[in-house]
């Protein structure tokens, strides 16, 4: 019987994840909103650099890339020595799924082009 809730429980904390995540930026956007609406209502004038700060997405920088594939590789690491140490559990090969995705960061970080501005 608890053996039946192990996934449901996984499941059910995937999506409450997903859910604060979006939550998360609906909140951060809507209190944007608000600040801006309070700018205008006050009469101050917005800068077009303001706008387009605002405007623009925030992209991932290098520094990100290369530290989200070195944590991948070292998860990747970590399980596939679990795996290797405990004979019961084959985790090896789950291990090379963020192995891989590591690596791949890590190739993101060093041929994307660097903006020097």
């Amino acid at each position: 019987m608890a053996g039946e809730w192990i996934p449901i429980i996984l499941f059910i904390c995937i999506a409450v994840g997903v859910w604060g995540y979006f939550l998360y930026a609906y909140k951060a956007k809507e209190q944007q909103q608000d600040t801006l609406k309070k700018l205008i209502d006050n009469g101050q004038t917005l800068s077009p650099e303001l706008i387009t700060s605002i405007a623009k997405p925030q992209g991932s920088d290098s520094g990100k890339d290369f530290s989200r594939g070195i944590l991948l590789i070292a998860f990747a690491l970590a399980l596939g020595l679990f795996g290797y140490l405990d004979s019961e559990m084959d985790v090896t090969r789950a291990g090379l799924f963020p192995l891989f995705l590591g690596i791949a960061y890590l190739l993101i970080w060093k041929f994307k082009p660097k903006n020097d501005d």
